[in-house]
């Protein structure tokens, strides 16, 4: 792989577009955002999709001093408010990032790098680690490798061929996704270490019953797609 140090990288590489979608994040989200600078080029563009917060999250957004456009949405869930930034890009790659997660500051760099190899996969993912907002002491976790929304790196034709998110999805609607990017073969390539941190608090939904149920009909909704 031909290795390019970071200022080159950065340069030449193609304009990159980040998708977050956020719901009631105030306490986070300005930090998500702050973690994106490093890695902000001209080119480059943040969307943020305010999906029906009451409390001051479009607010912090708005105040953010970068290349941020931010948009409305009514409550429609995690899925359908990345589908309406999709529609609003206008660059060759997108990454997406969670309001209450952090980048890490070379992620974009580490991602790209292996973007631009000899192999050239539409799709780059690495890994995360999960640390502990109410327990400031307590060690991060570096978590298996897995595909997920913020710790990849896409070209923006995928979509075109691999289709949006379901939007009948409000949780969980990466895993139907990401088995379509199988069926089609997409080309993808794994990036081993973490490129975010996944932030572990008292709102996050993974923990719930509801999370499990609705992760349950996503694969189901996935199991239906590999059937065909």
């Amino acid at each position: 792989m031909n290795v390019l140090n970071t200022e080159t990288f950065h340069r030449t590489r193609p304009a990159v577009t980040t998708i977050m979608p956020v719901r009631n994040g105030e306490k986070f989200i300005g930090a998500a955002l702050e973690s994106l600078r490093a890695e902000i080029g001209p080119r480059d563009e943040i969307l943020v999709v305010d999906d029906a917060s009451t409390d001051a999250s479009a607010e912090i957004a708005r105040a953010f001093s970068g290349p941020i456009r931010i948009f409305q949405e009514t409550g429609v869930g995690c899925g359908a408010a990345r589908n309406r930034a999709l529609r609003e890009v206008n660059t060759p790659w997108i990454t997406f990032l969670d309001a209450d997660d952090l980048a890490y500051l070379d992620r974009i760099f580490r991602l790209g790098q292996r973007m631009l190899a000899d192999d050239r996969p539409e799709l780059v993912y690495g890994g995360q680690c999960r640390f502990f907002n109410d327990i400031p002491t307590a060690k991060e976790i570096e978590e298996p490798l897995a595909m997920l929304a913020s710790t990849m790196l896409v070209e923006k034709q995928v979509f075109s061929r691999v289709g949006f998110f379901d939007p009948k999805l409000r949780i969980g609607e990466m895993i139907p996704w990401f088995t379509q990017v199988q069926r089609l073969e997409i080309r993808v390539a794994a990036l081993p270490g973490p490129v975010i941190r996944r932030r572990q608090h008292a709102t996050n939904l993974s923990g719930s019953e509801a999370y499990r149920a609705a992760c349950l009909t996503a694969m189901r909704t996935a199991l239906a797609i590999r059937r065909g």
